[in-house]
């Protein structure tokens, strides 16, 4: 039984325990007895008399309290089960509640912390992959509190750890785990598995480059043996594979296979890279030749691991879309269920029937932790939709999208448990590719049926797809807002999660120090912390936790919209844009269209118009000619009859300004008396429905109204320019709560420290998108790990800085942009910037939207006439009226009107007020009683 410690192991870290006990001292004798009669019945195979005498020797330890010696002695016990994984794990598993006290010391806790590393190895051969990283997690925790010498954490627990990390895809977690390794390993053949493991984890996440590098670190180490050498030849091969590079990935894994080729002990190697092999000339069209590869991989895996196992599955997919390609689909369909059925034993569906037109699923309650269930289904979807063509049956078209929807619960199982939020993002990213085709299907049934549900169906799709870490992000403020203070759980949450940003925010800053490793160690000790705190306030709030949609609760419902609204959400994949229009008490409307290169060219000409100040101002004609048609383009005529229209937008329409569309061809170059959308409709911005629901469940609890941070820079701080003072007299508000932060006083430690306590957060400063956004404050900048960790209890965050909407583009997610920061932090409305507005016009636009603030209006109502004012105030110069000098303010999230706090400044008031009522009535008492005597 090769578990990770060996017998012969136990025995010498008993022996030397033995020397250093000073206890059992009168029973020397009995324990040497005791260790003669265990050493000749294991010689003997006589199993059962050796356990015999290990219980005899576990109860010595226990009469002597030497809880190392029966804690160590245990360990020896259940090394002799053999291979019968479920009773060694389950003797394990027993041995922490027989103790009779807690460890005291480092000795006394070693035995422990070796019971939880086996206990995560008997997880992962059973394949419980997520157990099994909570018992390493056990094992590396006390590893790093006691700092074993003689204890090999490598090969025991940590290479197991990230590679258990890495299957499950939270690649950063598996780097940061293997980090830790390298710290403390010497030998040069276990240095050029680590590198391997490195490789295959920036590989998993997408980073080919790095992972190249790693794979060529391990390569170049010096005597490294062939078979070592094979795997890191194998790893890179699939990195050249994904990185399409197929003809390339085709050589290096065939010298891969020439290193394995005269070891008969190599299969798990072997059949790696066979399939790597098998995908390239897959993709090369070399079908006989792949076929073969794959035949040998799936060989070379069922010896190694067994029929049921994630290696076989993954064979099985790769199988599965040569056969698509062959033009076999029902064989593909096979091949992507036995797939399944390698990873779900309990499912055996067997071959398919043609003539049922169908294939069943296994069920939602059979998913667990684990990327061949996704990749399977994903594979059996393409295989049906094939189906479908050659057949003309929509029953497989159901099939197909019943498999997506499988596809994306299982993708949903596997994020719950992930650490780190790029690991999220590269999931959401990889499974944008299948909702395009999901999409797709959906389509297909729509035309085919005329059917709503295929309409409904398809617009789950399109919210599920969209910011689902702003979702989970928004789920989290709820609970922080209700519970905060009946709980300091959360408050402790609050404090690690701003330590993680301090070292999130130096890897961001500075990703070639040197001190990137230890960087990497601390953040993920915290994210280790957080995760355990989020698990047990998960238990603690369970109707709070876990945010479950059904496919239902994605739509529109009437509390959705207010008076005269219409929403348009928008679908952007490779060859089309799907548009979906929703207005209450009215049907849903599906308007496909095509992303061609006339459609691509209308956006990049419309935004090209908004670079510069002078763009309009030079061509307005052309402008408008580019406006109109773009607004006919993407705004379906069952939008023009509504009064407020909420744009859900996607890709690269998130950068699209919609008010400053034109909505009629009368082509007059007039920039004050355009036709704008602005002037027919209110617009209004969201990431998602389900992330607006959200926000508008979000209820400010903060006393005081509004923080303005304005630096100045007026020396030029930090080498910025300066900024003008702007200085609205906050009309309308006077009076109110207000607080100042300017020049010195508007730095990081007075942000934090005011910044959760008001409902308004105003911004006049430097802001800037690029690779890392961030906001620009007298001693510091604020970058996005700094505004993750915020607590705050905004109803409004007003960016009138540049940029503060741009950022990149996370497929899948979003734009990563300031804006979107702030709502992760809890802000339900967020006024931001798509380009460099200019300071004035800002500054004239801003006073008329804070007079309407004032004035009771919601926050997109505000705007929106703010906007109109701004185009009627004949103060404002012909050339300032361009939509560049108005349009690049967008609001959004909810558009609620900004209620004033009841802090100590109303109940003064109303204090106040009681007091003249008391006197007034006291003085007409005093008054009517003199009276009455007189």
């Amino acid at each position: 039984m090769s578990t990770p410690c060996s017998f012969k192991t136990t025995l010498v870290a008993i022996f030397l325990l033995i020397q250093s006990l000073v206890l059992l001292s009168q029973d020397q004798t009995k324990l040497h007895q005791y260790d003669k009669q265990i050493s000749y019945f294991i010689t003997k195979d006589g199993v059962d008399s050796a356990i015999y005498y290990l219980t005899k020797k576990a109860d010595l330890a226990k009469q002597a309290d030497s809880l190392a010696l029966w804690g160590q002695t245990h360990v020896d016990i259940h090394e002799l089960f053999e291979n019968d994984y479920v009773r060694a794990f389950s003797y394990l598993d027993a041995v922490w509640d027989k103790r009779w006290r807690d460890p005291k010391n480092s000795q006394e806790w070693r035995p422990f912390m070796i019971i939880h590393a086996n206990k995560g190895w008997f997880h992962t051969k059973m394949g419980r992959i997520w157990q099994s990283l909570q018992s390493y997690e056990h094992a590396s925790k006390l590893y790093d509190q006691f700092k074993y010498p003689d204890f090999d954490a490598v090969r025991f627990f940590y290479k197991a750890y990230g590679n258990n990390y890495v299957r499950l895809g939270d690649n950063d977690k598996a780097i940061a785990v293997f980090q830790k390794a390298l710290a403390c390993e010497t030998t040069t053949e276990s240095l050029a598995g680590l590198y391997c493991d490195i490789g295959i984890a920036y590989w998993n996440k997408g980073d080919y480059i790095a992972s190249a590098e790693n794979y060529l670190k391990g390569l170049g180490l010096p005597g490294v043996s062939p078979v070592k050498r094979a795997l890191l030849l194998g790893a890179l091969a699939q990195t050249e594979l994904d990185n399409g590079q197929s003809a390339k990935a085709s050589v290096t894994a065939a010298q891969s296979l020439a290193l394995l080729r005269t070891e008969k002990d190599e299969r798990a190697y072997r059949c790696y890279s066979r399939r790597t092999a098998g995908v390239a000339s897959t993709r090369l069209g070399r079908f006989k030749e792949a076929g073969q590869l794959l035949s040998g991989a799936l060989d070379d895996a069922i010896e190694a691991f067994g029929p049921h196992s994630r290696d076989v599955g993954k064979i099985e997919v790769a199988r599965s879309q040569l056969l698509l390609r062959q033009g076999q689909a029902l064989l593909a369909l096979d091949a992507a269920n036995r797939a399944l059925s390698a990873v779900i034993p309990s499912f055996q569906p067997g071959p398919t029937n043609p003539l049922l037109h169908t294939s069943p699923n296994p069920p939602i309650n059979l998913f667990y932790e684990e990327n061949t269930i996704f990749e399977a289904l994903t594979a059996k979807a393409a295989a049906a939709q094939a189906l479908f063509e050659k057949s003309g049956q929509t029953r497989w078209l159901e099939l197909a999208l019943e498999c997506h929807d499988l596809a994306w619960q299982s993708e949903s199982i596997l994020r719950q448990i992930y650490q780190y939020s790029s690991s999220k993002l590269n999931l959401q990213k990889d499974a944008r590719a299948r909702e395009e085709a999901a999409m797709n299907v959906a389509r297909l049934l729509f035309e085919k049926t005329g059917q709503s549900a295929w309409l409904e169906r398809a617009f789950a799709i399109a919210e599920r797809s969209k910011a689902s870490l702003l979702l989970e992000a928004l789920q989290d403020n709820l609970i922080r807002q209700r519970l905060t203070g009946s709980d300091k759980r959360f408050n402790e949450l609050t404090s690690l999660r701003q330590s993680l940003s301090y070292f999130d925010k130096n890897l961001l800053l500075e990703p070639g120090s040197d001190k990137v490793p230890e960087w990497r160690i601390e953040a993920d000790n915290i994210r280790t912390q957080v995760a355990t705190l989020e698990q047990s306030l998960g238990k603690d709030y369970p109707s709070l936790s876990a945010l479950e949609i059904s496919t239902a609760d994605w739509l529109p419902v009437n509390a959705d919209f207010s008076v005269g609204e219409a929403l348009a959400a928008y679908f952007i994949s490779e060859h089309w844009v799907d548009v979906f229009v929703f207005q209450e008490a009215k049907p849903g409307i599906w308007k496909r269209i095509p992303n061609d290169a006339e459609l691509q060219g209308l956006i990049r000409r419309y935004l090209a118009y908004f670079e510069n100040d002078y763009a309009i101002l030079n061509d307005p004609a052309g402008y408008f000619q580019i406006a109109f048609e773009l607004w006919q383009k993407i705004l379906p005529a069952e939008t023009a009859t509504a009064s407020v229209l909420t744009i859900l937008p996607d890709g690269i329409l998130n950068f699209v300004p919609f008010e400053a569309l034109i909505t009629s061809p009368d082509l007059t170059p007039n920039l004050r008396n355009a036709a704008y959308l602005l002037r027919k409709q209110e617009v209004r911005y969201a990431w998602s429905l389900a992330v607006l629901r959200q926000q508008k469940n979000l209820k400010s609890h903060a006393s005081n109204y509004l923080l303005s941070v304005a630096p100045g820079f007026s020396n030029r701080e930090r080498g910025l320019a300066p900024l003008a003072s702007t200085d609205f007299d906050w009309r309308g508000i006077a009076g109110w709560d207000i607080q100042n932060l300017r020049g010195q006083s508007a730095d990081l430690q007075h942000f934090l420290k005011f910044a959760g306590d008001y409902r308004v957060l105003h911004f006049s400063t430097h802001a800037f998108a690029g690779e890392n956004p961030r906001i620009e404050l007298m001693d510091s900048s604020l970058l996005l790990p700094d505004l993750y960790a915020l607590p705050l209890q905004a109803d409004l965050v007003m960016l009138s800085a540049c940029e503060t909407g741009l950022g990149k583009e996370a497929k899948g997610e979003g734009v990563m942009s300031l804006a979107r920061a702030f709502a992760q932090a809890g802000a339900a409305c967020i006024v931001s910037s798509l380009w460099s507005v200019n300071d004035q016009s800002t500054s004239r636009l801003l006073r008329f939207f804070y007079d309407n603030i004032g004035q009771g209006h919601t926050t997109s109502a505000a705007l929106h006439e703010a906007k109109l004012a701004y185009l009627a105030d004949l103060k404002v110069g012909s050339a300032a009226q361009s939509p560049y000098f108005w349009a690049g303010l967008v609001a959004v999230g909810d558009y609620r009107v900004i209620e004033q706090p009841w802090g100590w400044g109303m109940w003064g008031i109303m204090l106040a007020g009681i007091g003249v009522l008391i006197f007034v009535g006291w003085n007409f008492w005093r008054k009517f009683k003199t009276s009455t005597h007189t």
